[in-house]
């Protein structure tokens, strides 16, 4: 699925408010990320602490993070009127940024 989100190592990222309100959605296999969610409004939140990384949904930032885009992930499944013109790496599906 085709998204703005951050990925980083789980031990890297601090929920500095509402843990306690996130839900988790645990996959049947074959599939392997866990899904979690706002328990109040819904909103996805992305994968937290799977694996030993995180995939954090950037709409669910309040502030600026102080990163930028380094690459775009499955572009395989973007619409067809989303251009991508910043010259970045873009991958057709996975892609794990080295540590």
């Amino acid at each position: 699925m085709f998204a703005c989100v951050m990925i980083g190592a789980a031990g890297d990222l601090s929920i500095v408010a509402g843990a306690e309100r996130i839900r988790r959605i645990e996959p049947a296999p074959p599939f392997t990320h866990r899904r979690a969610f706002c328990g109040d409004c819904g909103s996805a939140l992305g994968e937290l602490h799977s694996g030993g990384m995180y995939i954090l949904a950037a709409s669910t930032l309040d502030d600026d993070p102080g990163i930028r885009p380094s690459a775009h992930i499955h572009v395989a499944s973007k619409p067809d009127w989303y251009e991508i013109t910043d010259g970045l790496k873009q991958f057709a599906g996975d892609y794990v940024p080295p540590s």
